[in-house]
């Protein structure tokens, strides 16, 4: 029931008159570096436009992942009153991110109870990502706890004795916001949202059911 329009222009009114939706997955400063310091991906012109946008009725759909999308978004993702990290989140001893009803880090709200039954989501898994700060007046969809560190390596993927790391607890990796008269709806993990078969062995991730 979508319709899809990929987005090749800088955010401005006239570019979000017609959508409804604006969904802004991984995205990066115009560098491409996959170390510090990160760039943001977003004028400080563009945030204003999307904000007031939001604010008047609009929704975004904002998913940005470990170092360095996180660092990238974070100045968008500011001015809704979320704080991101720019790091990788793990959950320790390399363990399944599982997120569950049932194990409390997956919480009831109008995503996850959805309209009906068929529309219920009871778990979902996540293949590492950012965590962040979500404002007082935000409904966390999922928490993460002492069970995940966040690395914040100054490249991406390397990691030593010296890496500084921050325990998960207090932080989210999945949240929404009620903002003027829109939504604000903000995701640190993105292979989540996709369906892939990845590396050499062709693991299902994602949206791909596993056998």
């Amino acid at each position: 029931g979508y319709i899809l329009k990929a987005g090749k222009e800088k955010f401005s009114p006239t570019f979000l008159e017609t959508m409804k939706i604006l969904v802004i997955a991984n995205p990066m400063g115009d560098t491409g570096e996959w170390k510090l310091p990160t760039l943001p991906a977003f004028t400080e012109k563009e945030v204003a436009v999307v904000e007031e946008w939001v604010k008047n009725g609009g929704n975004l759909f904002l998913i940005a992942d470990h170092m360095p999308c996180a660092g990238a978004a974070a100045n968008l993702a500011g001015a809704f009153g979320f704080n991101f990290i720019n790091g990788f989140a793990f959950r320790r001893g390399n363990k399944p991110e599982m997120f569950s009803k049932k194990l409390k880090n997956l919480s009831s709200n109008l995503i996850t109870d959805g309209r009906d039954n068929r529309e219920k989501v009871d778990s979902i898994e996540m293949f590492t990502g950012s965590a962040f700060l979500a404002p007082p007046q935000a409904t966390v969809i999922t928490n993460l706890d002492d069970s995940y560190v966040i690395e914040l390596a100054s490249i991406a993927w390397q990691f030593n004795e010296t890496t500084p790391k921050l325990s998960g607890r207090h932080f989210v990796n999945g949240a929404m916001l009620e903002y003027g008269k829109g939504r604000v709806v903000i995701f640190g993990e993105a292979a989540m949202f996709t369906a892939q078969l990845a590396g050499p062995n062709q693991t299902p991730m994602g949206m791909n059911p596993r056998s």
